[in-house]
């Protein structure tokens, strides 16, 4: 929920360029103060369900706790397209999704290969570690882009054009993860 709740509230920045209004930068800076203080309170949400998750989706490990940086570094990745998409910067974002692609799939490749137990981790480690390096560009980029601030216009604008997004990408996430999950419970019945 914290995933869903955070990618909706970015999504009016690509939308919101477009109105054509001279404070963008207040805007980007208002949008990032806002999904931050919301990534802050449902976080600890996250972890008091810690277990209920963990029992539900069979997940070993530190893997929740994995989750957690995963979900951090989607939502910065996501914020930084929405900046580049609607000013027509597509080579950039092209370069970017190669670069990550290409670095993440032989950085997993090359844990996986060096792991000898647990070997999954090397694609999660390899996935943590690129979002990681990219965000730290991503949050340097979109520091010179941005104004922060905390305007209640700015919120109403998010709110208004984010809280009705909640349902479609809901149900997007539940139609991937349930197969997973009946999948993992049929697994460890067997």
């Amino acid at each position: 929920m914290t995933v869903i709740l955070s990618l909706n509230l970015y999504a009016s920045v690509s939308r919101y360029y477009y109105e054509k209004k001279n404070d963008f930068g207040e805007f980007v800076g208002t949008s990032l103060v806002f999904v931050g203080l919301v990534f802050s309170l449902t976080i600890p949400l996250y972890i008091l369900f810690n277990q209920r998750i963990i029992n539900l989706m069979k997940l070993p490990g530190l893997l929740p706790i994995y989750l957690i940086f995963a979900c951090l570094f989607a939502i910065i990745n996501s914020i930084y397209y929405q900046i580049l998409i609607p000013q027509r910067r597509s080579k950039e974002a092209v370069i970017i999704s190669i670069s990550k692609g290409y670095i993440g799939f032989r950085l997993a490749v090359l844990l996986v290969c060096l792991l000898n137990e647990n070997r999954y981790l090397g694609q999660i480690w390899a996935t943590l570690l690129i979002g990681f390096i990219f965000s730290v560009y991503f949050i340097i980029k979109i520091s010179k882009c941005s104004k922060f601030c905390f305007k209640i216009d700015h919120i109403k604008y998010i709110v208004n054009y984010s809280i009705p997004l909640i349902p479609y990408h809901l149900s997007g996430i539940i139609l991937a993860q349930f197969d997973r999950i009946m999948i993992n419970n049929i697994t460890y019945k067997a």
